[in-house]
């Protein structure tokens, strides 16, 4: 039926339906308005709706209160009063991009300019919308000066502890060379007047310092991270075979692993590859003139195998049964070391020289549990 078939009566009903149903939708929308304000008021975070221009459209109190300005006067600036004039194109930048709808970040760190010309650090969570018909950005901020000083003032005892470190470091390098230094003066001058009866203990000594010192260089350089089994001993054995009148009469040959130990045992390791490389210089080339060293290094699950051999005289039968009885100094070191610092199990056996095997636990990482070092 058309309107012109219509009663008066009917078209005053449908008239006021019609009446009725604006009131409704008005209703609804102010409810809708009311209803999003008290969600984001009740967030606990900025929000701001701007649009292609800059132009607030939108301001809850959060954000009003993180800028120094009233909800009213926010929505009278722009972008550009916000924002610092070094950031500004880099902000409308991301504006644009954000409102034809390309790839943004999600959440980012920017900085606000307040009401009373101070910087105020922000976290921002952006996303393009759609505000009375026309796109617009909605920006959350959240004020995170709080997490700035904290990581300021972590970063500054991180930098405080690290001086300390390289200190400690450093006083500890110039007392061990201070030892070698004393103990090789001590050695020349038991050479100078004859005095041979405790020359082999100081050299002793010396090396075992120098070992020491060697390692310490090698874990300061990377700050007492775990290091490679393969560079302790070759900067280890090195320095022992250096430390003979005739260098050139030994071979040595490590065989490379990716396998890492703690900084703990890294230093329990130098004194043990130091006696050995020791032992096996002394005594091969008293003997034969010349040595052939070899170390080879294996992993099997959390184990280490670190087998020492040479082809020198070998070990005693005593101390290859296990009778360390009559064992020099050196030896009671190696093994203490072997079995009450590395917790480990050591074997001497002979097969065309001396052969020394140690095995040891791989140290678990510290702070992971269950996890052990990777190369």
């Amino acid at each position: 039926m058309t309107d012109s078939g219509k009663t008066r009566e009917e078209l005053l009903q449908e008239l006021e339906a019609l009446r009725s149903r604006c009131h409704d939708l008005e209703s609804g929308c102010r409810n809708s308005d009311t209803g999003f304000k008290e969600l984001v008021d009740g967030a606990g975070e900025g929000f701001l709706v701007a649009d292609r221009s800059g132009r607030f459209l939108y301001a809850n109190r959060e954000a009003a209160w993180i800028s120094g300005y009233t909800e009213e006067q926010l929505l009278k600036r722009r972008l550009h009063d916000l924002v610092p004039p070094d950031e500004l194109d880099t902000v409308l930048e991301r504006l644009g991009r954000r409102l034809a709808g390309r790839e943004l970040p999600v959440r980012y760190e920017s900085t606000l300019l307040h009401r009373d010309g101070s910087t105020i650090p922000l976290e921002i969570t952006g996303t393009r919308i759609c505000w009375q018909g026309e796109p617009a950005s909605m920006t959350m901020i959240r004020d995170i000066t709080k997490r700035k000083k904290a990581e300021a003032e972590l970063a500054e005892n991180a930098e405080a502890k690290m001086v300390l470190f390289r200190e400690v470091n450093h006083r500890v390098k110039n007392n061990l060379a201070a030892i070698i230094g004393v103990l090789l003066k001590e050695q020349r001058r038991a050479e100078e007047e004859g005095n041979t009866s405790y020359l082999p203990v100081l050299r002793s000594l010396v090396g075992r310092v120098m070992g020491l010192a060697k390692v310490h260089g090698m874990l300061s350089a990377v700050e007492w991270r775990p290091l490679r089994i393969t560079d302790i001993c070759v900067q280890v054995v090195n320095a022992a075979v250096q430390s003979v009148p005739h260098p050139d009469r030994i071979r040595v040959r490590i065989t490379p692993s990716p396998l890492l130990v703690s900084s703990d045992q890294a230093q329990h390791l130098a004194l043990i590859v130091n006696e050995l490389a020791t032992n096996s210089v002394k005594h091969a080339l008293d003997d034969q003139g010349g040595v052939r060293i070899k170390v080879s290094i294996a992993g099997s699950g959390s184990r280490i195998r670190l087998v020492f051999s040479d082809d020198g005289p070998g070990y005693p039968g005593a101390l290859v049964h296990g009778d360390f009885s009559t064992a020099n100094v050196g030896f009671d070191l190696l093994r203490g070391i072997v079995k009450k610092s590395l917790r480990g199990e050591l074997e001497l056996t002979n097969d065309r020289g001396a052969v020394a095997a140690i095995t040891f636990e791989q140290q678990v990482v510290p702070g992971k549990r269950g996890s052990r070092l990777q190369y």
